[in-house]
């Protein structure tokens, strides 16, 4: 009886052991996924503080800078992710600029810098996708960045054209 009952923990433990990936293991659009509650088939990449300051000074690329436990960067993360889909997007660095706001506010500061190098009289707002040519913030869009922009009666179908063509707009890296 006593092997019987080990022989089923085992196998228990085997079965369970052998199907969880561990967070290390998944890939970044799983992370994403289960970080933003989107779709496994999405284009983020998880982008340290160094990429994206390269990025910033001397590449091209769609950078987003958002936070997953703000309400209006799950918002605009959905509708993101839905149209890289259909505009056939790749890639998207993804970076939450509040894990080093406190912890390294030089490195934040560094990050700013670089942003209003392109824009003047720049805020950081979360959430806010940028496109990056050569170096240089060409286009970005700081949607739902107010509360009243999260309310169904403000996203009526014709501001949520407009939202997406703005996003389009960037993935399609079109200077403001």
């Amino acid at each position: 009886m006593k092997k019987v009952v080990l022989l089923i923990l085992i196998s228990c433990l085997l079965l369970t052991g052998c199907s969880v990936k561990k967070v290390e293991e998944l890939s970044d659009s799983e992370k994403f996924s289960k970080e933003y509650n989107v779709s496994e088939k999405n284009p983020f990449i998880y982008s340290n503080y160094k990429e994206i300051i390269t990025i910033l000074k001397q590449e091209t690329g769609i950078v987003l800078l958002a936070n997953s436990d703000d309400e209006a960067s799950i918002k605009a993360v959905k509708i993101i992710t839905n149209l890289a889909k259909k505009e056939n997007i790749e890639k998207i660095y993804y970076f939450n600029p509040m894990t080093i706001k406190d912890k390294d506010n030089k490195k934040y500061k560094e990050i700013l810098k670089e942003i209003e190098n392109d824009i003047s009289d720049y805020e950081l707002k979360l959430p806010t996708l940028y496109a990056i040519k050569d170096g240089k913030v060409i286009n970005y869009s700081d949607n739902f960045t107010k509360k009243e922009e999260l309310s169904e009666e403000y996203l009526t179908d014709k501001q949520l054209k407009k939202i997406e063509d703005k996003y389009i707009s960037i993935f399609n890296y079109e200077e403001e």
